[in-house]
């Protein structure tokens, strides 16, 4: 604890009392990972990269300085990197503004427990802290919900409000900014997007899993503040396909909008949508031989070629 709440290092720690992860949540993520991934409880739960986390605010004029001065005093520190993901440059659908980024504690076997540190000014981690409760809620809403809308509207307003700090947009060249196109407005017809999804479980060239996000296009007019909505919100609906073999109702996109990096999510053509759920369905049930470990990562690490930015 001496280095994250040391007083002289140009920043502070904020959000500590939120720096472990509730119990039903760690469950649910668990059982999440073992329904559609396939995997053991205790494999599920190492792989959590936000467990544990700490959120490190900067004044504006200090933020870039700051994050790499950081990064280079956590290296020192004996933190392994595993992952960055730089939210500045996000498309107008983005969840939220800062940087995140995954390390793992030094242990002798190379997989000490890993933990999240986010790396934020005053007005992006207040944006976020506002907006948490209506992410929590988008997670559990049924398709076709009129409050996906209003939801989604205010993460958008809070996100818009952040001004991006000096130097922002230049951190961590490479790392991820979002992981999806931003797609603008759409006809009113009901479209799908397809994402394919990468965790510790699986490659880039082997995913784990696919989610769907179906969307209605064309604007409406939210109830109460004349604001438009933007297209896809009103019937906006996410589902996940994994070695459970079936689509259920997932909260993986809306997580990794605001940039959690247990999963990352690149966007896929229905057809290769498709590839990847037949040789889920194919290696499930036997029809498809394992190769190598079965498309699993490697067993320290983040996946091989998933795309995530090491220092």
């Amino acid at each position: 604890m001496d280095f994250f709440d040391a007083p002289d290092l140009g920043r502070h720690l904020v959000g500590f009392e939120y720096r472990l992860k509730g119990r039903e949540r760690i469950e649910e993520k668990v059982i999440h990972h073992m329904l559609k991934r396939g995997v053991r409880a205790e494999r599920a739960f190492d792989s959590l990269t936000d467990a544990l986390r700490y959120t490190f605010q900067y004044s504006d004029d200090k933020y870039a300085v700051g994050v790499l001065a950081d990064l280079e005093r956590m290296k020192a520190h004996g933190f392994k990197p595993v992952g960055f993901r730089n939210m500045w440059a996000g498309p107008p659908s983005a969840g939220c503004k800062g940087i995140t980024g995954v390390w793992r504690v030094p242990d002798v076997s190379g997989r000490g427990q890993l933990f999240e540190v986010q790396f934020h000014t005053p007005a992006s981690f207040t944006a976020r802290q506002e907006t948490f409760e209506g992410y929590a809620r988008l997670r559990t809403l049924e398709c076709g919900n009129a409050e996906v809308s209003e939801l989604r509207a205010r993460q958008r307003r809070a996100t818009a409000r952040v001004p991006v700090p000096a130097g922002a947009l230049d951190l961590l060249a490479g790392a991820d900014t979002h992981g999806r196109r931003d797609r603008g407005s759409r006809g009113a017809a009901m479209q799908a997007t397809y994402y394919a999804i990468v965790d510790d479980f699986s490659t880039r060239d082997l995913p784990g899993g696919v989610v769907r996000r179906a969307e209605s296009g064309g604007p409406e007019r939210a109830e109460g503040n004349g604001a438009e909505r933007a297209a896809g919100d009103a019937g906006e609906y996410d589902e996940e396909f994994g070695t459970d073999l079936e689509w259920t109702r997932s909260w993986v996109l809306y997580s990794w909008e605001r940039g959690n990096m247990d999963a990352q999510c690149f966007e896929v053509t229905e057809y290769e949508a498709n590839q990847i759920i037949e040789r889920i369905r194919g290696t499930v049930t036997g029809q498809i031989r394992r190769e190598g470990t079965g498309g699993r990562a490697p067993a320290a690490g983040w996946p091989e070629g998933s795309g995530g930015s090491l220092v």
